[in-house]
């Protein structure tokens, strides 16, 4: 367990407690705090740490009453409402087995009322529309549902060539391949790439080719090409995204080395690297943390073990000394 979570658990448990004594148990802030202090019940423990059901029936308990305030407030069928409703049932419900009734039902109440007032083709709508289906039962029900999702996202995907609507058509392409259409895929996969590559086009005209909005829009279409030329066309891009910014920016800028980084969770990286990152980004940078994780696997599956004792004590990181002797409890 890391001390800088419970720390922050502690945090936001004195924040709400003023806020309900400020402003009241169902005023927006305080059943916002209420929902933060449930995230960060749910992730202070590590998956095997003991007393993990401990968190999960605290952040239960604190879920269900920022149900049941903003359903006093907002009404049952507010969309901030259903939000929560869907959070808790997940949390409450979803690790129970394959097809909790309890969830399904649930889910179905959130998906009808979502509809109704949302629309069939809203996000919101769609994803919870995925979930039941994922914890649906094969047969008739699976089959309808599958249906009404790729209606949904089609029309979701039908706008114009921007980024949001090319992720709703990503999106429909992967249920696609989810639910065994390849053909359908693929070819939606190569629509939205060559969208991507115009959009890229654009903005390396009209902002530069290492711009922020201009290396999302390359990455983003990397990931995209992935799915029809494979990982290693994808590698070969994202190098091509590091080698723009290294020439332009330097080796040394946060940019670059972020871009470094990222590429280092597939391809094998280097001590080099570390060092550069470790110096500009400092011990605290969680990139920093990761690269190193990165090349201590490497080196341990290689049997070069006293190479990785020896990498973590040369450049350490802040979860070093994060660590809690003893499990502590929410309250």
């Amino acid at each position: 367990m890391r001390r800088s979570r419970v720390v922050e658990v502690r945090r936001l448990q004195a924040a709400l407690a003023e806020r309900e004594r400020t402003l009241g148990a169902d005023h927006p802030r305080t059943v916002r705090s209420r929902i933060e202090l449930a995230g960060a019940y749910r992730s202070t423990p590590e998956y095997d740490d003991p007393g993990h059901a401990v968190w999960e029936d605290a952040a239960i308990g604190e879920l269900a009453k920022a149900a049941e305030s903003r359903a006093r407030t907002l009404g049952p069928e507010h969309p901030d409402t259903l939000t929560v409703r869907e959070e808790l049932a997940l949390v409450r419900w979803g690790a129970e087995g394959d097809r909790e009734p309890r969830l399904i039902a649930e889910l179905e109440s959130i998906a009808a009322a979502r509809a109704r007032i949302l629309g069939e083709a809203h996000p919101d709508t769609l994803e919870t529309l995925s979930r039941l289906e994922f914890w649906s039962s094969p047969g008739p029900v699976r089959s309808a549902l599958r249906k009404r999702i790729l209606r949904g996202w089609r029309e979701a995907a039908a706008g114009p060539d921007d980024i949001g609507t090319l992720r709703a058509r990503a999106r429909l392409a992967a249920l696609h391949q989810r639910f065994g259409d390849e053909g359908a895929a693929r070819a939606l996969f190569g629509q939205v790439a060559a969208a991507c590559e115009r959009i890229v086009a654009d903005r390396a005209r009209d902002l530069g080719p290492v711009h922020p909005d201009t290396v999302a829009a390359r990455e983003e279409h990397a990931r995209y090409v992935r799915w029809l030329a494979g990982p290693d066309e994808e590698r070969h891009r994202k190098r091509g995204i590091a080698g723009d910014l290294e020439r332009l920016l330097g080796p040394d800028d946060p940019r670059t080395l972020r871009a470094l980084i990222r590429l280092a969770a597939e391809t094998p990286p280097d001590e080099g690297l570390l060092a550069r990152a470790h110096a500009v980004l400092g011990r605290d940078d969680e990139d920093v943390a990761l690269l190193r994780a990165y090349l201590v696997v490497a080196y341990a599956v290689r049997g070069r073990e006293d190479e990785a004792l020896a990498l973590v004590a040369r450049y350490p990181v802040a979860a070093d000394d994060d660590v809690l002797d003893q499990p502590v409890r929410p309250f």
